[in-house]
């Protein structure tokens, strides 16, 4: 089972642009926004990683609705 994040989505984004724009380093910026260094890392290196655990839906939110209405 995958550990959940502790930390507010938005803190995050706003620690990223401070590594990015350098006024911040990894480790205050940890310390600054309560959010492991690794994890501000890993959002540096691989930018096209999705948040979202699992596999994308088949259906979406329509058709599983008509669905669940028609049967």
């Amino acid at each position: 089972m995958p550990k959940l994040r502790k930390y507010d989505k938005n803190k995050l984004i706003e620690a990223v642009k401070d590594v990015q724009n350098g006024t911040e380093s990894y480790r205050t910026a940890e310390k600054k926004y309560g959010i492991p260094k690794s994890t501000i890392e890993f959002k540096l290196k691989h930018p096209e990683h999705k948040d979202t655990l699992g596999p994308s839906p088949i259906l979406t939110c329509e058709e599983e609705n008509t669905l669940v209405r028609d049967f």
